[in-house]
């Protein structure tokens, strides 16, 4: 169901920080969203701090001040994406903690979410393995290959619409798949059990389906499971909340 024009988009949070523009900027994106996302996103509105909106550094969520860290000036400007990437993407974050205080994309059914993701990308690049043989005419075709011939599709995306999924694929190929867009701290993908591939993607299709819905369309051609999980989590959530 989609938004109706209409609709109460709560911003208590947000309102505490950022400007009367931005507000409403905010409030019309989240009003097209579909309606599980409104309602989670009215949950959790009081929950929405923002620690510092003229952070020069990486913009983030900080789990043990439980707010985000951004440049709302660069974020409004959307330069190289549309307006309002960063606020979205690390809101993703802060609800993620907001529906399970272990964050719901990882313990979610045991951590589904991360072993589909991880389940999907393996399965891309087997069928990927088998196209090349049959493209080379060859029964070998080195990893190396396959990598770069997924790293090639992504590239065939627009600028605006990979950093998502361009970002779940470093991840899940642990940097062999890089086509631009990755987090490239040290062990970012490892530590803690891989933690942060969950949370990562559930951020980033928390991002798409409001900020950037044509995003999702690469998303939901590797990874269709998983989105349909992350779907489900956020379902599951709201069954139990919302009575």
């Amino acid at each position: 169901m989609q938004a109706a024009k209409n609709d109460v988009i709560l911003t208590a949070g947000l309102s505490r920080s950022l400007a009367v523009e931005d507000i409403v900027s905010i409030v019309e994106m989240v009003r097209q969203a579909p309606e599980n996302i409104r309602v989670l996103w009215n949950l959790a509105n009081a929950d929405m701090k923002i620690l510092d909106k003229s952070y020069s550094g990486t913009p983030h969520y900080d789990p043990s001040e439980r707010g985000i860290r951004f440049n709302i000036a660069t974020d409004r400007a959307g330069i190289f994406h549309k307006p309002y990437k960063s606020v979205f993407h690390e809101l993703g974050h802060l609800i993620d903690r907001f529906m399970n205080e272990k964050f719901q994309s990882v313990v979610y059914k045991g951590g589904l979410f991360g072993d589909t993701l991880r389940a999907e990308a393996a399965k891309y690049v087997r069928l990927t393995t088998e196209r090349l043989k049959l493209r080379m005419g060859t029964k070998i075709v080195t990893e190396s290959k396959v990598y770069k011939e997924i790293n090639r599709e992504l590239l065939l995306i627009s600028e605006e619409n990979l950093p998502e999924v361009s970002d779940i694929w470093h991840g899940v190929t642990q940097g062999k798949v890089d086509s631009g867009h990755g987090h490239y701290d040290f062990d970012y993908w490892t530590r803690n059990g891989g933690v942060n591939l969950p949370k990562e993607a559930f951020a980033h299709m928390f991002r798409a389906i409001i900020q950037n819905p044509e995003s999702l369309v690469a998303i939901k051609k590797y990874f269709p499971k998983s989105y349909g999980i992350f779907e489900d989590m956020i379902s599951d959530f709201l069954k139990e909340a919302v009575k």
